[in-house]
């Protein structure tokens, strides 16, 4: 094999020793070095201009699979993206800035309508693109969110406060009031109950239909006010004697939750004594905590903007500010990714990634403080510089020896292994690096362009540490059965890498420490894998890069030939990340209109580890297979069985059968967060086979046109589920809406049109198949009947037994055959017979020839004159 294709990783510890900062160009050498090496230049080839602004980049790159649009991205694009650990223990932000150099229309796509943050960030381009030729782009890492951290704590019996979060809670907007007039930011204050009103991290409610939903640790975190209760009812003394309670509610209005999809757990506010008490979603109180993240990303920035514009200094301008949250394994789930994407203001400038990954792309960063590489990225590079040398040596040994070499001589990709920790749950997941990239084209911060997950495992607990022993066992599996080859090629993992609040690192070391040792897989338990610790702002600043790549803000530029055969420059991706799914999903089924013990079996759709974004998935519905699984008692049944049994189940007797059997089909997608936990319903129980008869007066909204329409039973249908790398579901429903008497009737059409169709493609093509056969007979007909003719009129002439002279006649005259008779009968002066007729004739003058002579006498010539006689009779050729 080629040297070069294995020289992949030579020059990345060189690189990074060189790489003082972002900004730094003593890597130009050492990187150039690197590319000529083998591994590809990320640039366009040479004498092919790249693109001209970011817009051009952008539309190249802009990440879909997070519902981001071009032209959301260009119309933020002055702004920074504000990034949010919510989940970890400290609440870390960071931001990553904004683009330089875009001027109005580029920056804002949205015209005049879209004004404040947005229109501010426009203007104030040139002085960012100065700002940035000074100094050189890097991700900030901000700190907490407040003092209190995710926690919302809001002042009791205070007029100002009550009517600030009242305002906010019933016409959606005044952030900026209750950041100034109901938040308490005094320390000392927030931890007096007489004082202070705490909402303890409302992002665990996020999405929890019911109280009884909840693990018993999340649950001791609140106080629980009504569990039974109706949604609307009075206050009990529960809620009034507790300041802030959470209680079941409904998104719809119903007096009592009905246990399906707008049922949620919400808090009740008693923060006044003399006031009425306050209904706040977790959406809401999350709503708050990314208010004032975003506020303090755009502090850091509203200088700029604010010189440019004086409208920028509107109240509430940082909302506009895009947002992205890191979200753990162990919540990845679709209820939690939606109210997410809600709190955080919904709309297209929403993103969501896995903590994990983040933890993996941020560990990776430079130094916030010193721009520096980080010890883990030093300890990757070194390496990976060690493995491909070896790997070099070993292919120029064996190519010098004609002989295969021993080992791998591929380039290395290594393999890390993280574990994160929060007061909540546990995570580990291995991931695997590649694809070295030029450290000055993405700024320092990328020095890998691939990340692909091999396996995550999580865990919703309170007490992690003691699920430590139990993920790495499965996360140890895992990783031997995809990578069966990982010790015997690579070494095993390059190292343990630990994210989240120092103590928790601390205390996850150990953990994995005496875990390691325990296990009884010696590779595992050698004790040779380094352990490597990250900052608290890993997390956050991993996800500011991964919401820059997804806006279009960090490209690397390759070389694209287009179909006319000239080459353009592309954006790409900084960052590609292979997701791995952290959750399953699956359906069950019941056919007998949902009763609770006639529940199938769960059916995995998609698994653990899987690649995600996966789907579309379909599962197809049939009225005939429900009615047969029906009369099976709801069993499962083999495929060919089924299929016979639908058969004869079809036809038009069966309707009523058929109608039953779709009417009462069920069907309810779940959801698993752990492995070999249990199943979460997701949304309401479906009807796949039942349809509603709407009028065309109707009004979709209607609630009461939809509690009067007619259902009717469908005979077909079909559900397509799809699934993202936070656990969020999407679902479609594809039908063309026939009821089983219609799809009978059509069917029973289709089937006639069918074989009249057969019939008439018989009889056509038949036809023609006939006429051609009939038309060559008659041909050789006639053909063997001029042949004859000639053969009796003018023997031994020309024409006679002349096969091609009697074809050309016979085809000369098709259609005008009586005339070929007629003139040959005028010129032969002789009848045109059929070429039986002659043969008849001839035998009968043969007959009438022959006499028998009693006498012995004959008047026939004997010897010589009989021979004379006869070649008389011969033609004369």
């Amino acid at each position: 094999m080629s040297l070069a294709a294995s020289g992949g990783g030579a020059g990345l510890g060189a690189g990074i020793a060189a790489h003082g900062g972002p900004s730094a160009m003593a890597t130009h050498a050492a990187a150039h070095a690197h590319h000529q090496g083998g591994a590809s230049h990320a640039g366009p080839a040479p004498g092919v201009a790249p693109p001209g602004s970011f817009a051009a980049l952008a539309a190249d790159v802009v990440d879909r699979g997070q519902n981001l649009t071009l032209r959301g991205v260009r119309g933020v694009a002055g702004l920074p993206v504000v990034a949010i650990d919510l989940y970890g223990d400290g609440g870390e932000v960071a931001a990553f800035p904004p683009v330089a150099g875009e001027d109005e229309d580029t920056g804002n796509a949205s015209g005049k309508k879209q004004k404040s943050a947005k229109a501010a960030a426009a203007k104030a381009a040139a002085k960012a693109k100065a700002k940035a030729e000074e100094e050189p782009r890097s991700i900030k890492a901000i700190g907490s969110i407040s003092v209190n951290r995710t926690d919302v704590v809001l002042k009791k019996d205070d007029d100002a406060t009550h009517k600030a979060v009242r305002r906010l809670l019933t016409k959606g907007f005044g952030y900026e009031t209750v950041m100034k007039a109901a938040l308490m930011e005094d320390e000392k204050a927030t931890n007096d109950a007489a004082k202070a009103a705490r909402i303890v991290k409302p992002h665990l409610l996020l999405g929890v239909r019911r109280t009884a939903e909840l693990d018993p640790a999340t649950l001791a975190l609140y106080t629980v006010a009504d569990a039974d209760g109706a949604a609307i009812a009075e206050v009990s003394d529960a809620a009034r004697s507790n300041a802030v309670t959470i209680r079941n509610g409904t998104l719809d209005g119903s007096a009592r939750p009905n246990g399906d999809d707008f049922d949620r757990v919400a808090f009740h506010l008693a923060i006044h004594g003399k006031k009425k008490g306050l209904t706040m979603l977790p959406d809401e109180a999350v709503g708050i905590v990314v208010a004032q993240a975003k506020r303090l990303a755009y502090k850091d920035y509203a200088e700029d903007i604010a010189d440019a514009d004086d409208d920028a200094d509107s109240e509430e301008a940082y909302l506009e500010v895009p947002t992205a949250v890191a979200v753990p394994g162990w919540n990845c789930s679709d209820a939690t990714s939606e109210a997410l994407i809600e709190a955080c203001g919904g709309g297209s400038n929403v993103a969501l990634y896995q903590r994990p990954v983040a933890a993996a792309v941020g560990s990776l960063l430079p130094r916030s403080d010193t721009g520096a590489p980080s010890k883990l990225l030093q300890h990757v590079g070194e390496k990976l510089n060690a493995v491909n040398k070896e790997r070099q040596m070993r292919a120029r040994t064996a190519e010098a020896r004609g002989e295969e070499p021993d080992g791998p001589t591929e380039a290395f990709h290594p393999v890390l292994v993280y574990a994160g920790a929060t007061a909540e749950g546990l995570e580990m997941t291995a991931v695997q690096l590649s694809k070295i990239q030029d450290m000055d084209e993405v700024d320092g911060m990328a020095p890998f362009g691939d990340f692909k997950v091999i396996t995550s495992v999580a865990y919703r607990t309170n007490d992690p540490m003691s699920k430590v022993k139990q993920a790495l066992n499965v996360l140890t599996a895992n990783i031997d059965e995809m990578m069966p080859e990982l010790f015997d090629d690579d070494g095993g993992p390059v190292s343990f890498v630990t994210y989240g609040s120092i103590s928790t690192q601390l205390k996850m070391r150990e953990a994995l420490t005496k875990a390691l040792a325990a296990s009884s897989d010696e590779d595992w338990s050698s004790g040779k894998i380094p352990f490597q610790s990250t900052k608290e702002e890993c997390v956050a600043c991993g996800v500011a890069l991964l919401a820059a790549v997804s806006h279009g803000r960090l490209t690397t530029v390759v070389s694209e030939t287009r179909k006319d055969g000239k080459q353009r420059a592309k954006g790409k991706p900084a960052v590609v990340v292979q997701n791995s799914s952290c959750s399953a999903v699956g359906v069950r089924y019941n056919y007998f209109g949902g009763s609770e013990k006639k529940w199938s079996a769960v059916k995995t759709v998609f698994d653990f580890d899987r690649r995600v974004p996966a789907g579309p998935y379909s599962i197809e519905f049939s009225a005939a297979e429900c009615a047969a699984i029906r009369a099976n008692g709801g069993k499962d049944m083999e495929e060919e069985e089924l299929l016979e049994a639908s058969k004869t189940l079809g036809g038009a007797k069966n309707i009523p059968a058929r109608e039953e059997a779709a009417l009462a089909l069920r069907v309810q997608v779940v959801q698993q967060l752990e492995r070999d936990g249990t199943w979460i319903k997701v949304g309401d129980v479906m009807k796949p086979l039942t349809m509603t008869k709407k009028n065309d007066d109707d009004d979709e909204d209607d609630d009461d046109a939809k509690a009067k329409a007619e259902p009717f039973a469908c005979e077909e249908s079909i559900l397509e589920l799809s699934l993202n790398p936070v656990g969020m579901l999407t679902n479609a429903f594809i039908s063309d809406g026939q009821s089983v008497v219609q799809a009978t009737k059509s069917a029973r059409n289709s089937a006639i049109r069918y074989y009249v169709g057969i019939a008439a493609a018989i009889l056509f093509f038949g036809g023609f198949m006939v006429k051609s056969y009939m038309e060559e007979k008659i041909f050789e007909r006639d053909v063997q009947r001029v042949l004859a003719f000639y053969k009796h009129a003018a023997p031994g002439s020309i024409s006679d037994g002349d096969d091609r002279n009697a074809r050309w006649l016979v085809y000369k005259y098709k259609g005008r055959k009586d005339k070929l008779w007629r003139r040959l009968e005028v010129k032969y002066d002789m009848e045109v017979k059929q070429a039986w007729e002659w043969d008849d004739d001839d035998q009968v003058q043969k007959e009438d020839g022959e006499t028998e002579d009693l006498d012995g006498n004959s008047d026939e010539p004997k010897g010589d004159e009989q021979g004379e006689d006869k070649q008389d009779d011969e033609p004369d050729l």
